[in-house]
């Protein structure tokens, strides 16, 4: 990381930890990645697996890095992420566990653009950054 910089993310750090998971901030956040090619690449995986959630969360436990369980069929997943993909965090730049609200707004963000009929819940379970071996989150449509 640029010793130039890196004092200005040790406040950034500072502020996330203050944010509560729902926080605009988060969802700018996620909204921002999503649009870099993650929400096409979901959006196209769901094209594959015909709409059925159930098949969406398998082939997506198919990718390398990920892994995704079905806990009841047609309403309830998990979904788990092997690495940090972030790239503050892979830069260096930023490691408070804060930062993976915005893993969970994207995962919500996410099932609200395949789902828009369905309730979509995301609970934060562990995480990388938070010192567990995966981040994992507990999906729910209803």
């Amino acid at each position: 990381m640029d010793g130039q910089i890196s004092w200005w993310f040790r406040g950034l750090e500072a502020g996330l930890e203050t944010l509560p998971e729902e926080a605009p901030f988060f969802g700018a956040c996620a909204e921002n990645c999503l649009s870099r090619g993650t929400l096409d690449l979901y959006k196209r995986l769901q094209a594959d697996t015909g709409g059925i959630p159930d098949a969406f969360f398998a082939a997506l436990g198919q990718i390398e890095g990920v892994g995704a369980e079905i806990l009841e069929t047609g309403r309830t997943y998990r979904l788990i992420f092997h690495t940090c993909t972030c790239a503050l965090h892979g830069c260096g730049y930023v490691d408070t566990p804060a930062l993976c609200h915005c893993s969970r707004a994207s995962i919500l963000r996410t099932l609200e653009v395949l789902w828009p009929d369905r309730a979509a819940a995301v609970e934060t379970e562990q995480t990388i950054l938070g010192g567990a071996a995966a981040c994992s989150f507990h999906i729910s449509l209803r």
